[in-house]
């Protein structure tokens, strides 16, 4: 009892060392979708996000190249990280969401009306519904997280805004493991019916200083063999030790 007590405590340990895994993701390949000019597009300029006095919205769009070295691994947290890049100081705090996009967005073309286009001089690619509204053809109807920054959040120029992803997210990352996850990160639509400014101003991936970029970070247990095999490891040196 004493030997299979020891083995536990080993694959407990390894268990808990496991879960220190930890990989940082950044994306400098997105662009923002603004009603109010539905064919402009942004592919190097920081990023809206929400609603104007106008009751006219804009969504951002990303892209992240997600590592092979995830497939196979249990994710237990996936957060989305964005930073303020400038102070608004006529906007209110409000509810933003997060989902998967099922278009494979252009950010050299992606605009409100697009999401790219045939080669660099062909048709234009249109969004099913314009701001990548349709659940069936533009983006995935499971949220993968929200946030409701306040008013005083909302208005600084420092704040940083992570959505602590659900279930959906970490499943979501670990289905695009060695391929790109594409998200999108609009206004809550129940926040769209008046005419206050609900808006984030965040930088861009085309930013310098990295850590200001759209980032995910994933925390992952390595394969479950690493910590079966550590304490086989364990049981084998008690053993020897008895004899």
């Amino acid at each position: 009892m004493r030997t299979l007590a020891l083995v536990v405590s080993v694959v407990m340990a390894g268990a808990s060392l496991a879960q220190a895994d930890v990989l940082t993701i950044r994306t400098d390949v997105d662009t923002y979708l603004r009603q109010q000019a539905p064919t402009a597009v942004y592919p190097t300029s920081n990023l809206l996000i929400g609603e104007d006095t106008t009751s006219l919205t804009a969504n951002a769009v990303f892209a992240f190249d997600i590592p092979a070295v995830l497939s196979g691994k249990t994710i237990q947290s996936v957060t989305l990280t964005l930073t303020a890049n400038s102070a608004n100081a006529g906007a209110r705090g409000g509810t933003f969401e997060v989902y998967e996009l099922r278009r494979v967005f252009s950010e050299a073309y992606a605009s409100w009306t697009n999401y790219s286009r045939v080669g660099v001089a062909g048709d234009m690619l249109p969004w099913t519904t314009p701001g990548a509204g349709s659940t069936t053809e533009d983006r995935y109807n499971t949220l993968l997280s929200s946030l409701s920054p306040t008013t005083t959040e909302i208005r600084s120029a420092s704040s940083v805004y992570d959505f602590v992803g659900n279930s959906s997210f970490a499943s979501a990352v670990s289905g695009k493991a060695g391929n790109t996850l594409y998200l999108i990160v609009q206004l809550a639509a129940d926040e769209l019916t008046d005419s206050d400014v609900t808006q984030m101003r965040i930088y861009s991936g085309e930013v310098a200083t990295e850590s200001y970029r759209p980032t995910l970070t994933v925390n992952y247990v390595p394969e479950p063999v690493s910590m079966a095999l550590l304490g086989l490891g364990g049981l084998g040196l008690l053993t020897r030790r008895r004899k």
